[in-house]
């Protein structure tokens, strides 16, 4: 028995629901792949075998945290879901937020979310002082869906075991945040107001049947998708949202089949 092969065919049977709600996760995604969730387009780039082990692996590394969090005396709860209905929106929100806890120096609730990568990933974020925005969108909107406005967003190197925190307190009042790592403190423009925005934007496009523009940047050249590419003394990189995307090539095959045509550079925002 090949139990690599047969685990792989396992984690690949694994299927995306019908969306039917919204969720935390998209106050970061592109408007255009979220339309193309929502209305079921298939996948023109499906996950390999190996991308899918590195979630799981990334899963396991946050249930491990929550492991020892409860074994070094933390009161904690893990994976505290509920939903959330706003009368701006004609789908609920669903969360589920990776663990609350008990703070024993205040006496508050607290809640928590890991994150984890490998690399240098975790020590360029320590050694800039400053999360991923992404990872704080999605913080503003557990702060907002549940009422706890204080947040300790872990970071963990599943490679190195390098690990760094940061202290996120949600302002509502001035709809922004203020992120603190030991003694460093900033202050972030991000406010739950922009999120529920993003989730209405789509209920509309999805009602109009009108798709989105696209939010993030693929380079191509002559019809090749790039990492980057320079023109004219000026360096173009693609975002990692592209890069990544399960829809790349639904999304971007109109400008590739161009540039192909073309035998041209490209750089779009927008078709």
């Amino acid at each position: 028995m090949n139990l690599i092969t047969k685990i792989d065919e396992f984690l690949m049977q694994k299927e995306d629901k019908v969306r039917e709600h919204h969720y935390p996760s998209d106050a970061y995604q592109c408007l255009r792949k979220l339309y193309y969730k929502w209305t079921s387009e298939p996948v023109s780039n499906p996950m390999t075998p190996g991308q899918v082990w590195k979630m799981e692996l990334g899963n396991a590394t946050h249930d491990k945290l929550i492991q020892l969090a409860k074994s070094s005396g933390i009161q904690i709860n893990e994976e505290v879901s509920g939903a959330y209905d706003d009368p701006d929106l004609n789908h609920s929100i669903h969360y589920r937020v990776d663990g609350i806890f008990f703070d024993e120096e205040d006496g508050q609730k607290k809640g928590m979310e890991a994150k984890s990568t490998y690399g240098r990933g975790i020590k360029e974020i320590y050694d800039n002082m400053k999360p991923r925005e992404h990872d704080l969108k999605q913080i503003v909107a557990y702060a907002y869906l549940t009422g706890i406005h204080e947040w300790y967003l872990v970071y963990i190197g599943r490679d190195n075991g390098y690990r760094t925190q940061f202290k996120v307190e949600y302002r509502p009042d001035r709809d922004n945040i203020m992120v603190s790592h030991e003694y460093a403190h900033r202050e972030f423009q991000i406010g739950w107001q922009d999120i529920k925005d993003k989730m209405v934007a789509l209920e509309r496009a999805l009602k109009d049947r009108q798709l989105p523009i696209r939010e993030y940047y693929q380079a191509i050249v002559k019809g090749e998708y790039k990492d980057k590419f320079q023109r004219q003394g000026v360096v173009y990189q693609s975002d990692w949202q592209c890069s990544y995307c399960a829809y790349r090539d639904t999304c971007w095959e109109p400008i590739r089949e161009r540039t192909v045509d073309h035998n041209a550079d490209m750089w779009e925002e927008h078709e």
